[in-house]
């Protein structure tokens, strides 16, 4: 599913970091979980690994899972069903849309309070 049959004899630590998040994930999902929650599962990882992993992700929610996953960057939000949004001790919930924007708010904001020009 993940890509990593050929390397079930290789030791992890010497994996790079996409093979190591492919085996990770296929690990967390050996007991057909219902419920996989995960924090940056696909951050500084190679293309192929990325798409591997976001397809399996992909298949899971398909097959009626759940997930749950911390991310620190917006490339991936319009993957997701529903983004919570962490701020100041309240969750509040998005459409991936919503969060890009609401994103892209904050980071405006940021800019002007620090000085920054945005371009």
């Amino acid at each position: 599913m993940v890509g990593i049959a050929g390397l079930l004899k290789e030791p992890v630590a010497t994996l790079d970091n996409g093979l190591f998040q492919r085996v990770a994930l296929a690990c967390a999902l050996l007991n057909n979980p219902r419920l996989l929650i995960a924090d940056e599962l696909i951050k500084d990882i190679d293309f192929y690994s990325r798409r591997l992993i976001m397809q399996t992700i992909k298949q899971f929610l398909q097959e009626g899972g759940t997930f749950i996953c911390g991310f620190s960057h917006m490339d991936y939000v319009n993957q997701l069903n529903r983004v919570a949004w962490l701020s100041d001790g309240q969750l509040t919930f998005y459409q991936p849309a919503e969060a890009a924007a609401e994103w892209q708010r904050q980071f405006e904001e940021f800019n002007l309070r620090s000085g920054e020009i945005n371009d």
